[in-house]
């Protein structure tokens, strides 16, 4: 079954969760359990699903690495009733999760794309990542997907 959400979402679909476009700031960390090492990349997401993200930094990874990723919601959430934590005082909405990359591709400007899905979320982070991407479906007009 094809599904056209736009240009970015057309082929065959076989995701279980919606995802949609954004474009949130995310800060990457690999992690390197044997020397307690942390490598610190900045980013932008593209996309984000309550399964995992696409996001473009300057580095790498490798399939299968561990990252932990912090993203920085939009500044529009800020008083929005699904978000109780945007109100709490002035910094930024941010959710964090450890990932596991799925895939890593370089680009054409030598930036890198990094596929990876959630392994390990807190329950509130979780729960403001599915009413972000609700949120940001109903506005972009992006159907669920079809139920296989």
């Amino acid at each position: 079954m094809k599904k056209n959400f736009s240009s970015e979402f057309s082929g065959e679909e076989r995701r279980q969760f919606l995802r949609v476009p954004t474009e949130c700031e995310v800060v990457a960390r690999k992690i390197h359990y044997a020397t307690d090492g942390v490598v610190k990349m900045w980013g932008e997401l593209k996309n984000i699903s309550s399964g995992g993200v696409l996001f473009v930094c300057e580095q790498g990874c490798c399939t299968a690495d561990e990252v932990k990723i912090t993203i920085t919601l939009p500044e529009h959430l800020r008083g929005e009733p699904g978000f109780p934590r945007a109100t709490r005082d002035d910094q930024p909405l941010t959710v964090a999760a450890v990932c596991k990359v799925l895939r890593s591709e370089q680009l054409p400007d030598g930036r890198c794309e990094v596929a990876a899905e959630f392994v390990r979320v807190f329950n509130e982070d979780q729960n403001t990542l599915a009413a972000f991407v609700e949120t940001e479906a109903g506005r972009l007009g992006i159907p669920e997907p079809a139920v296989a």
